[in-house]
């Protein structure tokens, strides 16, 4: 499991940085990468810190994006991988059950081994499927972070900038 990362320092001694304002592509992908181990307080104070944080988490989500596909791509070979793995061994005990000369006792042993692979396809399975979660939910959480963060940014720069107040009337926001 990965380190909870609660502070500033601790972001930076994984990412191996003295601070955020040059970070390389390669570093902000695994900042990205990090946000879902991260204090939700640590990941918006260093946000602040990028310079041109709109160019910034522009990127972040393409590379969100690009993390979440090659991680899938990645998974379903490895699934297809092991489940025809699995398959062939199943192949191979099938055969040798058409032996004529077998007892009963080494039927029984090779129906044991069928019934452990499907065992271990299931499990793979449900390993699978754990993996998916974990990956989609996480970056999942981070496009929702990087989004956030954002919008809150983007809506506090727009009441900054032209004073007044907002108000939502007529289905959509104005300024008085």
């Amino acid at each position: 499991m990965t380190e909870y990362l609660s502070t500033e320092q601790q972001v930076k001694d994984v990412l191996g940085v003295n601070n955020f304002q040059n970070l390389s592509q390669k570093q902000m992908m695994e900042f990205v990468k990090k946000i879902p181990v991260m204090d939700k307080e640590v990941a918006i104070a260093i946000m602040n810190q990028f310079p041109e944080f709109t160019e910034s988490a522009t990127s972040m989500l393409e590379q969100l994006n690009v993390l979440c596909d090659n991680g899938i791509k990645s998974n379903d070979a490895s699934q297809r991988e092991a489940i025809n793995a699995y398959k062939k061994i199943l192949d191979d005990l099938s055969e040798e059950l058409k032996n004529k000369n077998l007892t009963f006792d080494e039927k029984q042993k090779i129906y044991k081994k069928m019934v452990d692979i499907a065992d271990c396809i299931s499990k793979k399975d449900t390993e699978n499927k754990i993996f998916l979660k974990e990956v989609i939910g996480g970056i999942a959480v981070s496009i929702c972070a990087v989004g956030a963060f954002l919008f809150a940014m983007m809506w506090a720069g727009s009441s900054e900038d032209k004073g007044g107040s907002d108000v939502y009337k007529d289905d959509r926001w104005t300024r008085t």
